[in-house]
């Protein structure tokens, strides 16, 4: 049987694949992460480590729920139908995402399509 979710993201597997940029608004906020519901309900984790090149202990320190972000998608799980996706891809500098949040969004909200993943 194929889940919700999993079904949902293979209609999208073009829109979603690796370095694709995505919208949406932070759903919930979880020790590990937060969870990021994209426009169509989709719903992708944004874990803690991919918030910043910088170190984030408490993600409930840096988002806030309801807030809109702009991520790129790391990795999509076919055998499940989720999404890792990643906000620390768009800075330019380590730490951008903690002390200039704004104008990197609204410099990522610019970019078209995709980005190249970096490590």
């Amino acid at each position: 049987m194929l889940s919700r979710a999993r079904h949902a993201v293979q209609q999208r597997l073009d829109e979603l694949s690796p370095g694709r940029l995505v919208s949406g608004r932070v759903a919930k906020l979880v020790p590990f992460g937060a969870v990021v519901r994209l426009a169509d309900g989709l719903e992708g984790l944004l874990h803690v480590s991919q918030v910043s090149r910088l170190y984030v202990q408490n993600v409930s320190e840096v988002l806030t729920r309801g807030e809109e972000l702009t991520c790129v998608v790391l990795k999509v799980d076919l055998a499940d139908g989720s999404l890792a996706l990643s906000t620390k891809m768009l800075e330019s500098r380590p730490g951008e995402m903690l002390d200039d949040r704004a104008a990197l969004l609204a410099r990522s909200s610019q970019i078209e399509g995709r980005v190249e993943l970096r490590q």
